[in-house]
């Protein structure tokens, strides 16, 4: 830290450049909250605002929903119409595992995400 700016710290002042990126992001000052306090409320606001896709996302984007069964690693590519159908288009995709049953080895244990589509032949190595 620059001496001029550990002098401002150690009188619990705000560092002017500590005090523009508070004033900046609507926080309290520098002296009030330290860094990892700016941190975690910024995080806790993205985390707040993500939210799960659902069946209605998916459907809307045209893709599937990938199944993985993590007891024998069955896996299969079930149609978003048929079970946004079934269990409502609000459903949250990682949930739909728990109504499903693996056809390999009768488990429950489903692991389900969007079927992204293959972007193809990536590289070709000679």
């Amino acid at each position: 830290m620059p001496r001029d700016m550990s002098r401002h710290a150690t009188r619990g002042h705000c560092p002017p450049q500590m005090f523009l990126l508070c004033s900046f992001l609507g926080l309290p000052s520098f002296h009030r909250q330290d860094m990892a306090g700016i941190k975690r409320a910024l995080d806790r606001d993205l985390e707040r605002d993500r939210r799960a896709t659902t069946l209605a996302d998916l459907a809307a984007l045209g893709h599937d929903v990938f199944c993985w069964c993590n007891r024998c690693g069955h896996n299969a590519v079930l149609p978003t119409p048929l079970l946004a159908e079934r269990l409502g288009a609000a459903m949250p995709v990682p949930d739909v595992g728990a109504h499903l049953r693996c056809t390999g080895c009768g488990t429950r244990d489903i692991a389900t995400r969007p079927a992204w589509p293959s972007p193809g032949l990536v590289s070709r190595h000679g």
